[in-house]
């Protein structure tokens, strides 16, 4: 049986008696449907609404609030807008959130909207020039693209594991008002990370593949050791930079993917390293399409030795320096091993890189050894140093087409945290001043 449905007027005002009738008539109303009602015993209740627990976003924080934690680095880049020096071909700089550079030659160089989540990308097209192209790069090593500029710059990735770095891209077409053109020959593609010698490559000489190069590439060449991709290719690659350089086709660890380059359709790489010398890469999230790649530190051994100016002030510290060809792969905080010194082994061992400068730089010691120098058959290895890289370009084939082909930079993304790595124990230390 229902109960009623009345309100008691505690006041005595009177006030309730026009609800205590419509209540009554409610009343009524559900007791004549109480037998039309039939209940079912074995009814099953209702699903429950599972409220799922809250998440953080995957890194391991030392502070609230997050958005200005220094225990993560999040670069991150829409390109929405930026930029000065468009002039057709490029270079230009500050393009972006990041104030990104370009170097080489790149026509119809320019920012351009789109729809979310796109909303703004870079382009550049092709040039007409064998083995020529551009390249978009952070501007920190755009000022000495030989030098200090990017060894200073760059990123010990390598040695500084959980991370993940991310690109998003399209290649286009060039219109003309007599229609589209979309030209996949002749071309060399590289988008990834690159080694401290590419910007010089790129900016200075005819060369349009990278020495060192982790990432998704398409390189049409067939000279040499012949390249000649017909798909998009993922690629791991150490050569040697001299300096005297030349096209080096050489090829790393590669695996091909499915995708052969389309025009206007957006694609995603992904980058992760979270165990040392272990680097994955991923197209499109797909399975299919991702490649798992040891790395081993590179060993150079200069012909001309290497020799170790110490100086026994405080700190103590060593000068490393080379008479060789051979341009270095580090750059500031890469971690190298030096083995060999005869006469000055405090310098045999593991160092942090400090103040690079090409084929010099310098490590910290534990204590003096004085003035002097050793440079008998001493060998220097380490993971490369890296920068962020796109580049677009020709192959070495002679007179490629003008414009025939487009590239559009969407998105870039690199996080640095612990937090990346799902067995990581590690907590933040409140008293560093980045808490690792």
């Amino acid at each position: 049986m229902y109960l009623p449905l009345k309100l008691r007027d505690f006041e005595s005002r009177g006030q309730v008696s026009v609800l205590n009738k419509w209540a009554e008539s409610v009343t009524t109303a559900l007791n004549s449907l109480k037998s039309g009602v039939s209940y079912a015993t074995n009814k099953a209740a209702p699903a429950a609404i599972v409220v799922p627990p809250s998440k953080g976003d995957g890194l391991i924080h030392g502070r609230s609030p997050w958005e200005g934690d220094p225990a993560a680095v999040v670069l991150e880049d829409d390109f929405v807008s930026g930029g000065t020096g468009y002039n057709g071909t490029g270079p230009a700089s500050n393009i972006g959130e990041l104030e990104w550079l370009s170097i080489g030659t790149a026509p119809l160089l320019s920012i351009v909207g789109g729809t979310p989540p796109n909303l703004g990308s870079v382009q550049w097209y092709s040039n007409n020039a064998a083995s020529s192209s551009a390249m978009l790069m952070l501007s920190g090593g755009g000022a000495n693209v030989n030098n200090e500029g990017v060894w200073g710059s760059s990123w010990a990735l390598f040695d500084n594991v959980d991370w993940i770095l991310t690109w998003v891209f399209r290649f286009v077409p060039h219109y003309y008002s007599s229609g589209a053109v979309f030209d996949t020959t002749q071309k060399a593609i590289y988008i990834g990370l690159g080694g401290v010698t590419t910007p010089g490559l790129i900016a200075t000489t005819s060369i349009s593949r990278p020495d060192t190069f982790y990432g998704l590439r398409y390189d049409t060449s067939t000279s040499g050791a012949g390249i000649n991709d017909t798909n998009m290719t993922f690629e791991a690659v150490q050569n040697q930079t001299t300096t005297s350089p030349a096209r080096n086709n050489t090829q790393g660890l590669t695996q091909v993917t499915t995708l052969v380059p389309d025009a206007n359709n957006w694609h995603r790489l992904d980058m992760v390293c979270t165990s040392s010398g272990l680097l994955t890469m991923v197209l499109d999230g797909s399975p299919a399409n991702t490649f798992n790649v040891t790395l081993s530190p590179f060993t150079m051994t200069p012909a001309g030795g290497i020799g170790a100016f110490l100086f026994g002030t405080t700190p103590n510290c060593a000068e490393i320096t080379w008479l060789s060809s051979l341009l270095p792969f580090w750059g500031m905080g890469s971690k190298i091993t030096l083995a060999g010194f005869v006469t000055k082994t405090v310098c045999n061992g593991t160092f942090s890189w400090q103040n690079p400068s090409g084929a010099i730089g310098f490590i910290d010691l534990p204590v003096s050894a004085g003035s002097g120098s050793d440079s008998s058959g001493v060998t220097i290895s380490g993971y490369p140093a890296v920068v962020p890289v796109v580049i677009l370009g020709n192959d070495d084939t002679a007179s490629p087409t003008y414009e025939s082909m487009g590239i559009q930079v969407d998105y870039f993304s690199l996080v640095w945290n612990p937090g990346l790595n799902p067995t990581n124990s590690l907590k933040p230390t409140n008293t560093k001043a980045r808490y690792w």
